[in-house]
């Protein structure tokens, strides 16, 4: 057997592992970076998620109440429609009372 060749062989698939075992290292820890922001003064993405949905949640809660306020203008303008068509009525009646005096004064 040719033990220098597969020396060889071992010493070039140990130096291509260590290469990828380098390359993840640093990936892992650009995500790492990424996540927590170790960088002081950077927010961590948990942080950043938090905030949103609280955010979201305060939205959702203003979003309830403009409803809830929308239906009792909804609610309030239909009884005063319906009152205003009250009105409408009685002041034809009036009308046609007021025209029938008028025409029996002249």
């Amino acid at each position: 057997m040719n033990f220098p060749i597969i020396e060889s062989i071992s010493g070039l698939l140990a130096a291509i592992a260590a290469y990828f075992s380098i390359r993840a290292k640093k990936e892992a820890g650009e995500a790492n970076n990424a996540v927590n922001h170790t960088d002081s003064g950077s927010p961590r993405l948990y942080d950043l998620a938090l905030s949103n949905y609280k955010g979201v949640t305060r939205i959702k809660e203003r979003q309830a109440s403009i409803e809830k306020t929308v239906d009792k203008l909804e609610e309030n303008q239909n009884k005063t429609l319906s009152k205003l068509r009250q009105h409408e009525t009685i002041i034809s009646k009036h009308e046609r009372i007021l025209d029938g005096l008028s025409k029996k004064e002249e």
